[in-house]
């Protein structure tokens, strides 16, 4: 159905891509400009309907390609390996930085969709997707974690939902900081430092004692 848009080179494919994203995701389906995103992928508008057909056929392409790319590049990557909640929540952050580099406008365009996208068609489009992903490769990200950790008289799932509306503000606000600028080594090194400081507090704040340190307080 995208066969001539699959058919250009990565370069040109991308830019149209992120042309798209970034006008879905300040906008809701209805008020967004194809002659914005046309322009701003430096190709005609002409063009983007040869590719696309439509505006709606166009987003549904972008929705998709957003929902597989956070697949592939997030949930599919993270390390399920460790039980630790903070440790796969930092890994995720981590991955999810990564990504701006690529697709500035990515996950702005997927909260713009989420929370305020009005249109029925789409709406319900969302809707299974996300009901898909939360039985799929989302669901995993919380199998086998180990809630003993957290201190008894807490809440283990509020816990867990402070923890990731924190570190999910922290990767918003760092990501609009990258609007204009590029992700280097010294940007990694900044983050794992914050994260670190974060996992720290959250440590002390909620969870139990470690065995060493209850043992260290008694000799």
């Amino acid at each position: 159905m995208f066969d001539k848009f699959e058919a250009l080179s990565e370069e040109k494919r991308l830019r149209i891509i992120n042309s798209a994203l970034e006008e879905f995701s300040l906008r809701q389906f209805k008020n967004a400009s194809t002659d914005a995103i046309a322009k701003n992928a430096g190709i005609s508008k002409g063009a983007l309907f040869q590719y696309f057909g439509s505006k709606r056929q166009l987003f549904q392409y972008v929705y998709k390609y957003a929902c597989d790319t956070l697949a592939k590049e997030i949930w599919a990557k993270v390390d399920l390996s460790n039980p630790d909640i903070l440790e796969r929540l930092k890994g995720i952050f981590m991955l999810k930085m990564s990504l701006y580099r690529k697709y500035p406008s990515l996950f702005a365009f997927l909260l713009n969709a989420y929370a305020r996208e009005t249109d029925e068609e789409i709406r319900e489009l969302i809707k299974e997707d996300f009901d898909s992903q939360k039985s799929g490769a989302y669901s995993k990200i919380f199998e086998n974690i180990d809630y003993g950790k957290i201190r008894k008289g807490f809440d283990p799932e509020k816990v867990v939902s402070i923890i990731i509306w924190a570190m999910e503000g922290y990767s918003n606000t760092e990501a609009a900081k990258l609007k204009s600028e590029d992700i280097s080594m010294e940007k990694y090194r900044h983050w794992l430092k914050e994260l670190d400081l974060f996992i720290y507090t959250f440590r002390k704040a909620f969870y139990e004692e470690e065995e060493e340190n209850r043992h260290g307080q008694g000799d």
